[in-house]
């Protein structure tokens, strides 16, 4: 069943930029819905991990754990429009972090087993999407390297 709404929701989300509207029919009949209500982990830092989401209502906080204190630190806030367990689509590696639903979440979800034929299948739509996450974990790794640039000019100024 074509889902016009949510076609119109993946079609804001940068991982789907590029696309054409048949493309995202794909993606909404593969997907399934999910909703986590406020304080609900969406995926535990540690994990093994198979989805990949995408958020379409809501916001999730993104935590990881301090070793020291074992205390959760929230790291980032992402909301719709924003890629969750976008590594899965690269390795089957664990969780590097936890979402936590900040406000009542929605997302669309597929397993990377999922994404992985239709990319098979169609080397187009794969190429454009694996593109687009290349793009999102370039912008994300500049970020944190710009945050980890700061945290270390601030314990220089402190020793």
């Amino acid at each position: 069943m074509e889902r016009p709404e949510l076609k119109k929701d993946l079609a804001e989300a940068d991982l789907f930029r590029g696309l054409t509207e048949k493309d995202l029919v794909l993606f909404t009949k593969l997907g399934t819905i999910k909703r986590f209500k406020k304080g609900d982990h969406l995926v535990a830092e540690d994990q093994q991990g198979h989805d990949v989401f995408i958020i379409l209502a809501g916001r999730a906080d993104i935590e990881i754990t301090l070793p020291d204190s074992g205390r959760a630190q929230v790291i980032a806030t992402i909301k719709k429009g924003e890629i969750l367990g976008d590594l899965m689509l690269l390795d089957y590696v664990r969780r590097s972090a936890s979402a936590r639903a900040k406000d009542d979440v929605t997302t669309i979800t597929w397993t990377k087993e999922e994404l992985l034929e239709l990319f098979e299948k169609n080397t187009r739509i794969g190429y454009v999407v694996m593109r687009n996450l290349a793009k999102i974990i370039a912008r994300r790794l500049t970020a944190t390297n710009m945050e980890l640039r700061n945290v270390m000019n601030k314990m220089i100024e402190f020793a």
